[in-house]
């Protein structure tokens, strides 16, 4: 086996180790371990991948690798913010409450993550860094795709919260919903990216 793919695994168990002490260790609050962990192979993969060649004969453009990066980290979000609420039995009492902290720290740390990498690739790029008439086609039929799906999502929510019953209204406290308006932003944000990659995609095809 080589070093350079001894490396990559060693990166690999590295940033899965950060995860899963981020999101999934369970009883204590391994945070600021997980975030070490993440953000030192991150820190490392981005040193090495700056110093190695650029792949020969690559067919992804700038704008699809940044819109596949996108979405990968967005469904990264999304799905440790379900499992987060799903852990506090979809409801936030108190900012103070366990959960919380850790749910908006490491959206944050994700989202810093992502900005970092997609600078990477833009510097990786240089000169052929350069948004095309498609990319601004591609970037406004997507926004438009989060832009239904956001005002959908807001109407369903509307329409629970003046006709859900007292069992619902019950669960509608100002924490509750500014939750559940993160997490319908957040759903709009993914269908962005991934309408975004798909018609990426669709014209690689």
């Amino acid at each position: 086996m080589s070093l350079t793919r001894v490396r990559d695994i060693a990166l690999s168990l590295m940033a899965l180790v950060g995860l899963y002490l981020l999101y999934f260790a369970p009883d204590r609050d391994y945070g600021w371990i997980g975030n070490a962990i993440l953000i030192g192979s991150a820190w490392i993969t981005f040193y090495l991948w700056s110093k190695s060649a650029p792949l020969a004969g690559l067919s992804w453009s700038l704008g699809e690798q940044l819109a596949t990066l996108s979405l990968a980290f967005t469904g990264v979000v999304a799905v440790f913010f379900v499992l987060k609420m799903q852990q506090m039995g979809w409801q936030v009492t108190d900012l103070k409450q366990p959960g919380v902290r850790s749910l908006g720290r490491n959206i944050v740390l994700m989202l810093v993550l992502s900005y970092v990498l997609m600078a990477a690739l833009r510097a990786r790029a240089g000169q052929e860094a350069v948004e095309d008439e498609r990319d601004r086609q591609i970037a406004a039929r997507a926004a438009a795709h989060a832009h239904i799906v956001l005002v959908v999502a807001l109407i369903g929510l509307v329409l629970n919260l003046g006709f859900g019953g007292s069992v619902f209204a019950s669960y509608a406290t100002p924490l509750n919903i500014a939750h559940w308006l993160i997490g319908l932003l957040i759903a709009s944000i993914l269908a962005e990216h991934f309408s975004a990659v798909w018609q990426y995609r669709r014209d690689r095809a």
